[in-house]
């Protein structure tokens, strides 16, 4: 419960998951509503604040929401003046801050200890010819679908978009993991318009996969987008999204001050015309990047919908000027969250190079055949990890292997 403006706690419960109850102030539902927070307690005076303290804090209050104390430090100056004055809303305060609506109690069953507090959904553009690297990636980083981080169950979802052949289709029936993209030719033209459907197939995933409402807040939920020429040290990559923000977020090798290019015979080529800006808006580098739940939405949803211009040109570009064109309308509010020194645009380079002993998130353009020793380190840290201890893995051993093999 919050009666002022914006805290570190206030943060913190956002960060964690938990719909804060608070008085609004203007600061408080700025930031809200900036950040597209859908919380479900909000309040002009602190009567209905009380009234509706007192209903939850009934024994029915309490059996249809359920409650969750969150306190774990009084830096706030303010809660701590109500405790040291016995203030009679103290009682509140210790019943229902910070309140979490969690799953209504049953009379018969078990209830879910340790529901997901987390869900990525990944989704991998590939090719149709490229299946070699799509079973990489089906017997390493993405074989699992429930990651056990210190922090809870992460839920995680790999598919692969192609666009639609009869090679793709047998290997759809075959592994069932794969959205076909019909009428989409294989080609570098195309890649823009892949990226378009991953973001139309995100909004639908969401809107399709409803959490309950009685879960209160629920789960964060982030999409990825990234190329089948990329590893991702899974376990890394969910703890780091995990503690960035839980709203608004562009994740990834975050490109800034990027002048368009005017080589009219570079494939990267984008006319005057078309783009007549010195620089692009910030984007994340296509190799992989996330996106929050609440950016997805509206994106998907306007590009199915026709609201925003296409950018047929570079994809990983084409997103950052759909976050602006939405932006600028107040539809989407983003913070990029750089990792760029975690994400060397060339893995075989990075380890050759200076750099090498930096914490690698994203391995793009890794050698295949190094796969299965870079998911080795990954399972290997894990087992560490539960025993306490914690350490970085070197996953540029792997390349100097496969080196010496040659």
């Amino acid at each position: 419960m919050f009666w002022e403006d914006i805290s570190t706690e206030f943060l913190e419960c956002i960060a964690r998951g938990i719909t804060p109850i608070f008085l609004g102030t203007p600061a408080i539902y700025e930031y809200v509503e900036r950040n597209v927070l859908l919380t479900r307690w909000r309040f002009e005076t602190a009567e209905e604040m009380m009234a509706t303290i007192s209903t939850l804090s009934s024994p029915q209050g309490v059996l249809e929401h359920g409650t969750r104390v969150f306190m774990e430090r009084q830096g706030n100056y303010f809660l701590s003046r109500l405790y040291w004055r016995q203030d009679p809303r103290l009682r509140a305060l210790l019943l229902a801050s910070a309140a979490q609506r969690q799953q209504r109690l049953q009379p018969l069953g078990k209830v879910d200890a340790s529901p997901p507090v987390m869900e990525i959904v990944i989704c991998v553009a590939s090719t149709a010819h490229n299946r070699a690297a799509r079973d990489i990636i089906r017997t390493t980083w993405g074989s699992e679908e429930h990651l056990h981080t210190g922090l809870g169950v992460v839920l995680v979802r790999v598919l692969f978009f192609l666009g639609q052949t009869d090679e793709a289709s047998a290997e759809h029936s075959e592994t069932g993991d794969i959205v076909l993209l019909p009428d989409l030719p294989e080609n570098f033209a195309s890649i823009w318009l892949k990226t378009a459907a991953i973001l139309k197939f995100g909004a639908d995933y969401f809107k399709g996969h409803a959490q309950p409402s009685h879960s209160g807040p629920g789960r964060l939920r982030f999409l990825i987008k990234c190329d089948d020429d990329a590893f991702l040290d899974i376990d890394a990559v969910a703890a780091d999204i995990m503690a960035s923000a839980p709203v608004g977020l562009l994740w990834g090798h975050v490109m800034a001050l990027v002048e368009p290019n005017r080589n009219a015979s570079d494939k990267y080529f984008v006319p005057h015309e078309v783009y007549p800006m010195q620089y692009y808006p910030p984007y994340a580098r296509g190799m992989a990047y996330a996106l929050s739940e609440d950016v997805v939405l509206p994106l998907g949803t306007a590009l199915y919908e026709g609201h925003i211009d296409p950018f047929p040109y570079r994809e990983d570009v084409s997103v950052g000027l759909y976050i602006l064109e939405l932006a600028r309308s107040g539809r989407v509010r983003v913070v990029p969250h750089q990792r760029k020194d975690a994400m060397p645009l060339d893995f075989k380079e990075h380890c050759a190079g200076p750099q090498s002993s930096n914490p690698v998130l994203v391995m793009h353009r890794f050698e295949p055949a190094t796969g299965p020793c870079l998911w080795k380190l990954v399972q290997e840290r894990r087992r560490e990890v539960a025993k306490g201890a914690t350490r970085n893995a070197d996953f540029c051993s792997c390349s100097r292997l496969a080196r010496q093999a040659l």
